[in-house]
């Protein structure tokens, strides 16, 4: 059994060649413009906006119990003092 022209010689690595072009041309345009993320930079999005969430959730009880609190005036004059 003969194999097809495109399998033989010049074409074969014509061949290989195109397939990995085509690859890492792929590769660059899917890591830069598709959107495309690596498992680690995924978990630190995941991690950044996690926190973000529970910050947005539990910031307005701790600011209820700060102002209910039996010393909210002094407290709030020492926050002022301290520099962020």
């Amino acid at each position: 059994m003969q194999l097809p022209a495109i399998l033989q010689g010049d074409s074969l690595k014509r061949l290989l060649q195109g397939a990995a072009t085509g690859a890492v041309a792929t590769m660059i345009i899917g890591f830069n413009w598709g959107g495309w993320v690596t498992g680690g930079t995924a978990k630190d999005m995941t991690q950044k906006s996690s926190t973000a969430a529970v910050i947005a959730a539990l910031s307005p009880i701790c600011v209820d119990k700060f102002q209910r609190s039996a010393e909210a005036s002094a407290n709030m004059t020492e926050l002022k003092k301290v520099s962020s």
